[in-house]
């Protein structure tokens, strides 16, 4: 397995207890969700990156006509997906596939919402955005949340610890500008709330670290200090940074 692959497993011990694998909020989704236009009565979906699939429970709740596709890498993710919707009635909707999203391959124009919180990242926003417009039936939407810088200096704390993962971070108006030379009209944008970084997502990622710090195998150690340390980074410049909605139509 590569580096990245056992980061990713790592990662998925660490989140697999806990509400959400990064920032979000059940009613920014929701929001988010009001704005896409020309959303049939019985919409097809996929929730890319999925994760624990907090966001996707969300989706199935609010179109109770849905079919959803939840693809993530990490099959733990997917089987507590499972177990929720079933729970809650929505397992009939619910149709879970274990993928990486950077090479998994979908019908072309079979969908007609395309959702990813917190995850496109992995593929590139420019790249993802491009790659999967295929995917959508004439018309069709893709929303995502992305990280953006909200200042036009970012604190040199910040950019350096944003690097390595995303080199392509940019500002509202830059993405905007990706999104449109990728061949999409940008419905709306919408920023994620500061209550949903901590609330959802650092408060109980900070127990987790807790948690586990005392008997981490040193590959461990390693990861829980850099979510360590992405809090800290958070605490000191927050305000310089945060994630954005975008909701995106495909132009044809």
């Amino acid at each position: 397995m590569s580096d990245a692959g056992s980061e990713a497993v790592l990662l998925g011990e660490i989140f697999i207890d806990l509400p959400r694998a990064g920032p979000g909020d059940d009613a920014a989704t929701r929001a988010a969700l009001a704005k896409v236009p020309d959303l049939p009565p019985a919409p097809s979906i996929a929730d890319l990156g999925c994760g624990q699939g907090t966001q996707t429970l969300v989706l199935a709740r609010a179109l109770p006509d849905a079919r959803i596709v939840a693809i993530d890498l990490l099959q733990p993710f997917l089987d507590r997906l499972s177990a929720s919707a079933a729970a809650a009635g929505l397992g009939d909707r619910i149709e879970t596939r274990c993928a990486d999203m950077t090479a998994i391959d979908l019908s072309a124009s079979a969908f007609d919402l395309i959702w990813s919180e917190g995850a496109i990242y992995i593929a590139g926003y420019a790249a993802g955005l491009s790659h999967w417009r295929s995917w959508l039936r004439d018309g069709g939407t893709v929303v995502v949340s992305d990280l953006i810088w909200r200042v036009a200096a970012p604190p040199r704390p910040a950019v350096d610890f944003f690097q390595a993962m995303l080199p392509d971070m940019t500002d509202l108006s830059g993405r905007i500008a990706e999104a449109e030379a990728a061949g999409f009209r940008v419905v709306d944008t919408l920023p994620l709330p500061a209550e949903a970084w901590w609330d959802n997502y650092y408060a109980p990622l900070a127990r987790r670290i807790d948690q586990l710090a005392a008997t981490a195998s040193p590959a461990m150690a390693g990861v829980l200090d850099a979510c360590a340390q992405e809090i800290a980074i958070w605490r000191a410049h927050g305000d310089s940074y945060g994630y954005q909605f975008f909701v995106l139509q495909r132009q044809d």
